[in-house]
Protein backbone atom coordinates (compact mmCIF):
# COMPACT_ATOMS: atom_id res chain seq x y z
CA UNK A 1 0.00 0.00 0.00
CA UNK A 2 1.05 3.74 -0.68
CA UNK A 3 -0.91 6.46 0.62
CA UNK A 4 -1.80 9.37 -1.46
CA UNK A 5 -2.94 13.05 0.02
CA UNK A 6 -6.27 14.51 -1.86
CA UNK A 7 -8.79 17.12 -1.79
CA UNK A 8 -11.93 15.70 -0.63
CA UNK A 9 -13.92 17.34 -3.37
CA UNK A 10 -11.23 16.12 -6.10
CA UNK A 11 -11.73 12.88 -4.53
CA UNK A 12 -15.61 12.99 -4.16
CA UNK A 13 -15.71 13.91 -7.99
CA UNK A 14 -13.33 10.56 -8.84
CA UNK A 15 -15.19 8.41 -7.12
CA UNK A 16 -18.45 9.51 -9.00
CA UNK A 17 -16.62 9.64 -12.10
CA UNK A 18 -13.95 6.53 -11.79
CA UNK A 19 -11.72 8.84 -13.07
CA UNK A 20 -9.24 10.45 -10.82
CA UNK A 21 -8.01 13.47 -12.71
CA UNK A 22 -4.26 14.43 -11.68
CA UNK A 23 -4.84 18.21 -12.89
CA UNK A 24 -7.14 19.23 -10.52
CA UNK A 25 -4.48 18.32 -7.38
CA UNK A 26 -2.05 20.87 -8.63
CA UNK A 27 -1.47 20.52 -12.69
CA UNK A 28 1.19 17.55 -11.92
CA UNK A 29 1.43 15.42 -14.62
CA UNK A 30 2.00 12.51 -11.71
CA UNK A 31 0.17 11.46 -8.69
CA UNK A 32 2.39 11.72 -6.02
CA UNK A 33 2.13 9.23 -3.30
CA UNK A 34 4.39 8.18 -0.04
CA UNK A 35 5.24 5.25 2.07
CA UNK A 36 3.90 4.77 5.41
CA UNK A 37 7.02 5.93 6.75
CA UNK A 38 7.04 8.98 4.36
CA UNK A 39 3.61 10.84 4.77
CA UNK A 40 4.28 12.63 7.89
CA UNK A 41 6.34 15.19 5.89
CA UNK A 42 4.19 16.08 3.70
CA UNK A 43 1.27 15.80 5.71
CA UNK A 44 3.07 18.12 8.39
CA UNK A 45 4.82 20.90 5.20
CA UNK A 46 2.37 21.15 2.43
CA UNK A 47 -1.00 20.35 4.41
CA UNK A 48 -0.74 21.75 7.75
CA UNK A 49 -3.51 24.12 7.47
CA UNK A 50 -5.62 22.61 5.02
CA UNK A 51 -9.16 21.54 5.61
CA UNK A 52 -11.42 19.14 4.21
CA UNK A 53 -8.68 16.88 2.47
CA UNK A 54 -8.58 12.96 2.79
CA UNK A 55 -5.44 10.25 2.92
CA UNK A 56 -6.00 7.30 0.70
CA UNK A 57 -4.86 4.01 0.90
CA UNK A 58 -3.67 3.01 -2.91
CA UNK A 59 -2.85 -0.78 -3.85
CA UNK A 60 -0.56 -0.48 -6.25
CA UNK A 61 -1.28 -4.05 -7.60
CA UNK A 62 -4.81 -2.77 -8.51
CA UNK A 63 -3.23 0.55 -10.56
CA UNK A 64 -3.29 0.55 -14.27
CA UNK A 65 -0.73 2.67 -14.36
CA UNK A 66 2.88 1.80 -13.41
CA UNK A 67 4.47 3.22 -10.29
CA UNK A 68 7.98 4.57 -9.70
CA UNK A 69 9.52 5.65 -7.09
CA UNK A 70 11.86 8.41 -7.63
CA UNK A 71 14.03 10.73 -4.83
CA UNK A 72 12.17 14.45 -4.44
CA UNK A 73 15.55 16.04 -3.78
CA UNK A 74 19.01 14.25 -3.81
CA UNK A 75 19.40 12.30 -1.05
CA UNK A 76 15.90 11.68 -0.28
CA UNK A 77 14.41 8.55 0.14
CA UNK A 78 12.28 7.98 -3.14
CA UNK A 79 8.75 8.21 -2.97
CA UNK A 80 5.82 6.65 -5.29
CA UNK A 81 4.35 8.50 -8.14
CA UNK A 82 2.03 7.05 -10.84
CA UNK A 83 0.27 9.03 -13.72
Amino acid sequence: MILHIAQAGVWRTASDTGVYDCRDSGGVAFIHCSTGRQVRTPWRTLYAQATNIVMLLVDEAALESPVRYEAASEGSDPHPQTR
